[in-house]
């Protein structure tokens, strides 16, 4: 692993030459930024009183602030990205400790440092110590995770998490050749704009929602479990009939407008033979932002379908919605590219890539919506699979740090370049809006 220490240090030093933001050194927090910038403005603004600008400079004051918050703050997932996390983690995270107390033999754990946040959760959803590892049920648990920075020396880390879309862009100021650098992504590619060109050589693991990483992490895994749950048969009239009371067709939550996948034609298309209410700021309906279990019971109470379609069309990739949406009592119609055999229990779904025209795909959604007992089918499947958290990634990283003898080093930009991203033609295909007899 020493081309990762050159490597490392070749970054350091050009960065630090050109007197740009260094790659390397840490930086203060964005809150610590944010406080000085307004330190900053308010100085300004005093000195403005010293002149007897006193309006102008309060004003400025304000302006800079507020600009710097909205500018820096604001740069990062959107709205609804940060709900649909907060979904999953009310659901699966584990809570962090205020205070972390290391164990008596701390010495026999693999130690792991989340760098950077994760959507705004230094965390990453997963909570901070050992005890992570027990909750999720670890083979390998011998692991300690932390976010804070002080707790070990970094010649001390085992691994080193660093997640892309984070603002922070920096790595620790020195680094021992033992660390594992781990890449950490689970947003589609064409949503990174990131040159990662310079960080070739610096990671040796990939932990990424593809299935080609070192660690598979996508936002939810299925498990099948070892004794099915005996439960009364689904829409037989013994027990629970889940399309009881729904009177609305689907339902899709949306806020951007116009992604490369096309889903908003589809949308469109589809339309013509159904209904869709669409919600949020690409359609007239809106859901309180402040209550994601709000939301829910209204999905699961009125709509017989929720529309889980990505916004890039990506190998692997299936987004945070589906698994956030799969267990609720709403049947999901899914449109992307990921294997949804492999990654999801059968019959669990609908796929609009398996209808020949758009028209077949409405006509089964209608055909569906007026039979109980067929529409009941789809959630049957939980009496033999449980939906796990995402975090089961953190079992397999912890694994690894007890297994892996291998020293390597990642070419991350080409590794990262593999991803297959296709648009909505190659998906569909060109007789899929055509008209249907």
């Amino acid at each position: 692993m020493e081309i990762n220490k050159v490597k490392y240090m070749e970054i350091k030093e050009k960065y630090e030459k050109k007197d740009e933001r260094p790659l390397i050194a840490s930086q203060p927090s964005p809150s610590q930024q944010q406080q000085h910038r307004c330190k900053q403005a308010t100085g300004w603004a005093v000195a403005m009183f010293h002149h007897r600008k006193v309006v102008s400079g309060v004003i400025a004051s304000l302006v800079l602030c507020t600009v710097y918050v909205i500018v820096i703050m604001g740069y990062g997932p959107s709205a609804q990205d940060r709900r649909f996390y907060e979904i999953l983690g009310n659901k699966f995270s584990f809570q962090s400790t205020p205070t972390e107390v290391l164990p008596h033999n701390i010495s026999d754990y693999k130690k792991i440092l989340l760098w950077n946040d994760f959507f705004g959760r230094r965390d990453y959803f997963l909570g901070t110590g050992h005890s992570p590892f027990v909750s999720l049920g670890c083979e390998y648990s011998a692991c300690y995770v932390t976010y804070n920075r002080e707790v070990f020396q970094s010649t001390e880390l085992d691994a080193l998490v660093w997640h892309i879309r984070s603002t922070d862009k920096t790595f620790p100021s020195t680094r021992a050749p033992h660390t594992r650098y781990v890449f950490f992504l689970e947003e589609a590619p064409v949503n990174q704009d990131v040159d990662l060109g310079p960080y070739n050589d610096v990671f040796n693991y990939t932990m990424t929602y593809r299935r080609d990483s070192d660690i598979f992490a996508p936002y939810g895994e299925f498990e099948r479990l070892t004794k099915p749950i005996e439960e009364p048969n689904i829409g037989t009239g013994a027990g629970e009939n889940i399309a009881a009371g729904k009177t609305k067709m689907a339902a899709w939550f949306v806020s951007n407008c116009n992604p490369q996948s096309g889903r908003d034609i589809l949308v469109q298309q589809l339309q013509k033979y159904i209904t869709v209410d669409v919600y949020g700021s690409c359609g007239p309906l809106s859901c309180p932002r402040n209550d994601n279990q709000a939301c829910l019971r209204m999905l699961q109470s009125d709509y017989k379908f929720y529309f889980s379609f990505e916004n890039s069309l990506c190998q692997d990739y299936v987004t945070e919605k589906y698994f956030s949406i799969v267990n609720s009592n709403v049947l999901p119609v899914v449109y992307g590219m990921a294997p949804y055999r492999e990654l999801s229990p059968p019959h669990s779904y609908i796929s609009v890539r398996d209808f020949p025209t758009v028209k077949k795909l409405a006509d089964y959604l209608i055909y569906l919506a007026n039979n109980h007992t067929a529409y009941n089918e789809y959630f049957k499947w939980r009496s033999h699979y449980s939906l796990l958290s995402r975090s089961k990634s953190w079992c397999r990283l912890c694994e690894k740090l007890h297994t892996d003898r291998q020293e390597k080093s990642y070419d991350i930009h080409s590794w990262y370049e593999k991803n297959k991203c296709v648009d909505q033609a190659t998906a569909l295909g060109d007789a899929f809006f055509a008209p249907d007899s």
